[in-house]
């Protein structure tokens, strides 16, 4: 009997025991039954008595339905659990998709690691410092190093394939990477705001041209595009009355660099509560880090998606179908006192750089957290919004030591969770991320985030889902 086991009580162990099992099973002699016996005792299946050697063709069959009966349990539990429901109202211009409560943990999605990139702890050749990187539609990895200014590029086996340009100012350098996209044919585009170009790369990472853009504005995760192949660059595109930057949104950029149309993202009229402090021609404004918020992202089908983190909608600006409006109802998470305590802390710290007597005033920081945050449009469609979860305390070995009357201290932080939607609102699931992780990107069930090794490194990852999201159409 060959067989594959696992330890009782892993995430293996506890996949098997909630879902089918499929397995490749031999049998032959003594070692065949001693094998199966000790199958049996991994998975909770009741032991296999001896058998007559005519009679060991069928021990197969008989350990495979044991393995079924012994699994059922979890598996009916699991479906007797019941998936959040999308309710629809489409009798109106607007689609209202309505979902309430909470995924149930046995619905819960989780990653499993497929490759990790990360330099060794004494190596000087790959990456160090990376805030982000790009996939592209053949799986490889565009990774910029914001300590050389140098972009990697890897298979998607992991492997390195080249280093593209390098620090300064010259055709193909880099200074940083304020936004990046992959075009059609695998190519690859840069926004470089300190140098003020583009600079866009042959699918074989060769320099190909660069185009000058405005000076004078920084942001990062600024370049966009979708399935037309029209690149958008994040500006302002409004001003308020005094003249200073308004709202953000989108101008094209022409093949030879120029700008095209602006597009102006949906207003929302979210108003956040913001502390501030004013001495002279000075001034500083903060806001609490569990503040209500509206954020938009770029579909890959040419529209925007918002979020309304004050009223937990998700807006789908749908250009060639009625737009959807996503009404998420979730329970309330609330703040521990200790936790509303760091960030007063910490926004009376910043202020008092500004004004060194200022005393706190306005509303108290909030008490529960929003239920939505921020999202990330899939290149498949798909629409991931992050969660709120409970806080918890960070063990006080894993803070950073305190410099003396350094910025305060914030000792909390939150699981990972996103709720994932189809292009026409609806509930798909709900997916645990690994502490610590940044989503990237999605498509499918493939998912690209970037973490940390065991040497506090930047690691780029590439993860499945599982048990898979259910199939939608786009």
């Amino acid at each position: 009997m060959t067989v594959r086991c696992c330890r009782r009580g892993s995430d293996t162990h506890q996949r098997l025991r909630s879902r089918p099992l499929r397995y490749s099973i031999s049998v032959g002699g003594e070692r065949g039954r001693a094998a199966e016996r000790q199958f049996a005792k991994h998975h909770d299946v009741p032991p296999v008595r001896p058998q007559p050697q005519a009679d060991l063709m069928y021990s197969p069959i008989r350990t495979l339905i044991r393995l079924a009966l012994a699994s059922m349990p979890a598996m009916l539990h699991a479906q007797s659990t019941p998936a959040l429901a999308t309710k629809f109202d489409s009798t109106r211009d607007t689609i209202f998709a309505r979902v309430a409560g909470s995924a149930a943990p046995a619905r819960m999605h989780r990653l499993v690691q497929e490759l990790s990139i990360a330099p060794g702890a004494d190596d000087i050749t790959l990456f160090t410092r990376v805030n982000g990187f790009k996939v592209d539609r053949a799986g490889r990895f565009w990774v910029f190093d914001q300590s050389t200014s140098t972009i990697f590029l890897f298979g998607n086996d992991g492997k390195l394939v080249k280093r593209i340009g390098r620090k300064g100012g010259g055709p193909g350098e880099l200074d940083t990477d304020n936004g990046s996209v992959v075009l059609a044919g695998d190519r690859f585009a840069v926004w470089d705001a300190r140098n003020a170009r583009i600079n866009w790369y042959a699918a074989d990472g060769a320099f190909d041209k660069s185009a000058l853009v405005s000076k004078g504005f920084y942001t990062f995760g600024g370049l966009v595009t979708d399935q037309s192949g029209a690149v958008f660059i994040k500006l302002p595109v409004s001003r308020t009355a005094n003249g200073r930057i308004g709202a953000l949104g989108l101008i094209r950029v022409r093949p030879d660099g120029s700008f095209g149309d602006s597009l102006t993202p949906p207003s929302l009229n979210v108003s956040v509560p913001a502390y501030t402090a004013v001495k002279g021609s000075a001034s500083a404004s903060y806001q609490s880090r569990n503040a209500a918020s509206a954020s938009w992202v770029w579909h890959a089908d040419g529209y925007f998606v918002t979020v309304d983190g004050s009223r937990s909608r998700i807006v789908l600006s749908r250009r060639t179908a009625k737009p959807v409006v996503i009404e998420r109802r979730l329970p309330s998470v609330p703040i521990p006192s200790d936790e509303r305590a760091d960030d007063e802390a910490f926004i009376t710290y910043g202020l008092r750089m500004t004004v060194p007597d200022w005393k706190w005033s306005g509303p108290a920081v909030p008490d529960t957290k929003p239920s939505l945050g921020t999202a990330i449009a899939a290149r498949d469609g798909r629409i991931w919004v992050r969660v709120a979860t409970p806080s918890e305390r960070i063990p006080d070995s894993e803070l950073p030591e305190r410099r003396p009357n350094g910025a305060p201290q914030y000792r909390f932080r939150s699981s990972i969770e996103y709720e994932v939607y189809a292009s026409d609102g609806t509930f798909l699931g709900r997916v645990a991320l690994p502490k610590g992780t940044q989503l990237m990107e999605a498509d499918g069930n493939t998912v690209w985030a970037l973490g940390r090794d065991a040497d506090d490194l930047p690691a780029v990852r590439r993860y499945r889902v599982e048990p898979a999201l259910p199939q939608r159409p786009r």
